[in-house]
């Protein structure tokens, strides 16, 4: 392979050439012109020869073939030397510009500084993993230790595997550029050099020019290139290492996760010689267990700023609705004891960490630890007032014992000092769990699951105590810290619960007060539902937080993780169950969460007050088809995008999709695209009262496929999209909610008309429902068989105009009635 050094070599080798050729032209030269001179001098001596003898024609023709060939040669000469002129220049100007793209590419590369410097970083982390297991290996090894080592030894993992992507990605583009330059410079074309000597200067000018201004950049792509291939390779080896650490730990967790009834230390009054102190293995526990927080915090960042944005939302929402039911008196008299009324800051704190601590994949102890003491102190100050006097003595001694528990349980080696504290923590959990069981019988209100688990935990705090003194630390610890956690962990689900439903109930009482009939009934079956789902929700939760304080959830957490995980081939498609079940997952999450934009999407009916109001707040509610279906639509995107399905084969999926929705779902199509049309065309908003064919009813929802209307006889009609498109649709209430209507009243002949009109115009102008923006008219419209007809017409509330209608016409029969008129009343 050719480098720009060894243009350099060629240079002198081609003007060494050019010298020796120059020279030896100028001798022919001279030599040709002696010759020349010779030819004259005979040419002068022999003319009358030429003269006398005529020219032989075989001569003259092989003369001119000669001379033909040598135009030819000259001709094809010169075309052959421009045409490598003009290649040599492009491949140059290639050259020139595939290192002008190297330039730009180092500027924006990757700081090697930075990662030596990270790397430096990982190995001092890595030792810290490794204390107590592989370095200064400690006796017993707890499975605290094993676990928090593991989960640090992964995070420095996904650290080395992130460099190692962004390094081989570069080092990829780098060896693009070293193949695309060598390819050009290996080009013959090159080396082809011009017989005319100015072109051959010119080209040996331009090549001296390219040398001196590429080869800096050659050299240093390539030491570049080795530079980080060393890295790469320097990485790779601590993946490498980092991955066998993990395989054995993983061994070491299920030895002594079997050997758990193994006796490992002797009995706790018979201490051996501890190599550490207990201050010594606090300062190392604290040292490993902060920075798998630290490197859990920064590789879960996004998540837990989607936390704290759904804690805000929450506030938002609890705020608002607390100040509505402080407003209004009926409501504040019923839910003034309700805790998310009168705690809706620390109320949206307490239910986003508890639900959302589920969203964290294998959560370290200190995480998961720190969450459940926040919501336990949250929920010590939200229910404190409500609480027993007893019970609040029973729940800060359990909320001490869970502390001290949680403190232990950040412990990673064993001390003597340790094993006294637990055993200490875990009787005072037994007498306390005793004293419980024992004073339920008298009357303490606790509930039945508590009591239960109550049970359960002194229990498991009594077999700790045994496993404790018998030197069977393991089992000890994981007896000791699971009794407390069960406990917690349940009563902070069951009260996230209790404040869900709290919030839901407050919010229908809220809908009920606003006489929105369409809410009310979407709340009152998230009532009925809602409770059993929490439920069910509160178990599985429990359930889930319970095992992880066991390795066989760890165990059979990442075998099911490889399964899901593992590519498998149908054909040449590959797929995985993981990418499967987020496809589905995908669709499912993007499916609810446009259930629950469009949950508020209705207005209210039947209150002709706020009935303007509120449609013209619901103009937004239009655009909620559009971003139901962006929604939708964004979802299947993501899902098969999540799926690994290569986009042309999703092409081909969509267009033989395409053929059947043209052959059998032109109907669903057109009611789909009628849809779309109807949110940009906005001929109605949602509460708005439209007539179409024989159906009068208020628009309740405009779905993708179909829309809803509400009819007065308590029926929802559901029409395709495409018939509110393709028929005539009366709207009553596109520009406002008023309807004119008119009634004739005809009075016999002979009665004073005067009278009667001055009646008609005072029942209308005494009607409070009727729109006197519009004035009421009465005017005479006819004379018919002994009849004189006057014709009324009215503006009033669209939705209230048949009401409306109902009491003028009692009205004006009483008056006339008074008067002693007869009557005779038709309406329109």
């Amino acid at each position: 392979m050719i480098k720009f050094k060894q243009f350099s070599l060629l240079l002198i080798f081609i003007q060494i050439f050019i010298n020796c050729t120059y020279s030896s032209s100028q001798t022919v030269k001279n030599k040709d012109t002696t010759e020349s001179r010779k030819d004259t001098l005979s040419s002068k001596t022999d003319t009358s020869a030429i003269k006398k003898d005529s020219i032989d024609p075989k001569q003259l023709k092989e003369i001119i073939r000669m001379t033909e060939d040598m135009l030819i040669k000259e001709s094809l000469s010169k075309q052959r030397d421009k045409k490598i002129k003009s290649i040599q220049a492009i491949l140059i100007s290639d050259l020139r510009k595939e290192f002008s793209k190297v330039t730009d590419y180092f500027n924006k590369g990757i700081d090697t500084v930075s990662v030596i410097s990270e790397l430096a970083e990982i190995d001092s982390n890595l030792k810290t993993a490794t204390e107590g297991i592989f370095i200064n290996k400690s006796e017993p090894q707890t499975s605290r230790n094993l676990k928090t080592s593991s989960l640090l030894m992964k995070e420095l993992l996904k650290r080395l595997e992130k460099r190692e992507n962004e390094i081989n990605l570069y080092l990829d583009d780098l060896r693009n550029f070293r193949n695309n330059i060598d390819s050009l410079t290996t080009d013959t074309n090159f080396y082809k050099l011009p017989g005319d000597t100015a072109l051959l200067r010119e080209y040996i000018s331009n090549l001296n020019t390219v040398s001196k201004e590429l080869n800096p950049l050659d050299s240093s792509l390539n030491i570049t290139i080795l530079r980080l291939t060393d890295l790469d390779n320097s990485i790779r080896n601590r993946i490498s290492e980092i991955k066998s650490n993990i395989n054995e730990i993983d061994e070491n967790r299920l030895s002594v996760f079997f050997g758990n009834l193994e006796m490992e230390l002797p009995f706790i009054w018979n201490p051996e010689t501890e190599t550490k102190s207990f201050f010594e293995i606090l300062k190392f526990s604290w040292n490993k267990t902060r920075l798998v927080l630290i490197f859990y915090l920064r590789n879960n960042i996004f998540l837990i700023i989607f936390t704290f944005l759904a804690i805000f939302l929450l506030i938002y929402y609890l705020k608002r609705s607390s100040s509505y039911i402080r407003k209004n008196e009926k409501l504040r008299i019923t839910y003034s004891d309700y805790t998310t009324v009168n705690y809706p800051v620390l109320s949206s704190v307490f239910i986003i960490l508890i639900a959302f601590q589920f969203i964290y994949t294998l959560p370290p102890v200190i995480f998961l630890g720190l969450i459940w003491l926040t919501s336990s102190v949250i929920l010590t100050i939200i229910f404190w007032s409500k609480l027993e006097k007893k019970i609040k003595a029973y729940w800060i001694m359990l909320l001490v014992f869970f502390v001290f528990a949680f403190r232990s349980d950040l412990n990673l080696e064993a001390s003597i000092a340790e094993r006294w504290f637990m055993l200490i923590i875990a009787f005072a959990g037994v007498v306390t769990g005793t004293i419980i069981l024992k004073k339920n019988y008298t009357g303490l209100s606790l509930e039945k699951v508590q009591i239960f688990l109550i049970g359960i935990a002194t229990v498991l705090e009594a077999f700790s105590i045994i496993a404790n003194v018998t030197g069977r630390y393991n089992f000890a610890k994981l007896l000791f810290t699971t009794g407390y956690f069960m406990i917690i962990s349940w009563i902070l689900l069951n009260r996230a619960r209790i404040l869900i439903l709290e919030t839901i109930s407050a919010e229908t009482a809220i809908v009920n007060e606003k006489a929105n009939e369409i809410l009310i009934q979407k709340f009152k079956k998230l009532e009925e539902v809602l409770p059993g789902i929490l439920n069910f929700l509160v178990m599985t939760g429990w359930i889930i937080l319970f095992a992880r304080n066991f390795y066989v959830y760890d165990y059979f957490a990442k075998n099911l993780a490889e399964f899901f995980r593992t590519e498998r081939m149908i054909g040449r498609l590959s797929f995985s169950f993981e990418s499967i079940f987020l496809f589905f997952l995908i669709i499912i999450l993007s499916t609810i969460v446009s259930k629950i934009i469009s949950f508020y999407a209705d207005v209210q009916k039947g209150n002709p007050e706020s009935d303007q109001l509120q449609r013209r707040k619901s103009g937004i509610n239009n655009w909620l088809l559009l971003i139901r279906i962006a929604l939708v639509s964004t979802g299947v995107l993501i899902a098969f995008a999540a799926t690994g399905l290569p986009i042309d084969r999703l092409t081909i999926i969509i267009g033989s999709l395409g053929v059947g929705v043209g052959l059998g779902l032109q109907t669903v199509v057109n009611n789909l695209v009628s849809g779309i049309l109807l949110a940009f065309e906005r001929p109605f908003q949602i509460g708005d009262q439209i007539e179409i064919s024989d159906k009068v009813g208020i628009i309740k929802e405009i779905g993708i496929r179909s829309s809803k209307i509400a009819t007065s006889e308590g029926s929802d009609v559901i029409i395709p999209n495409g018939d509110l498109l393709s028929k005539m649709v009366i709207n009553w209430t596109r520009t406002n909610n008023l309807r004119r209507f008119e009634m004739d009243v005809e009075v016999s002949q002979g009665s004073d008309l005067k009278a009667c009109s001055d009646i008609l115009e005072k029942v209308l102008n005494d009607n409070e429902n009727i729109d006197k923006s519009h004035k009421p008219k009465v005017f005479f419209h006819q004379m018919k068989s002994g009849m004189i007809e006057f014709k009324l017409q009215l503006w009033a509330n669209v939705f209230i105009w048949q009401e409306t209608r109902s009491e003028l016409i009692m009205a004006i029969e009483k008056e006339f009635k008074s008067a002693g008129i007869e009557i005779n009343l038709q309406n329109e």
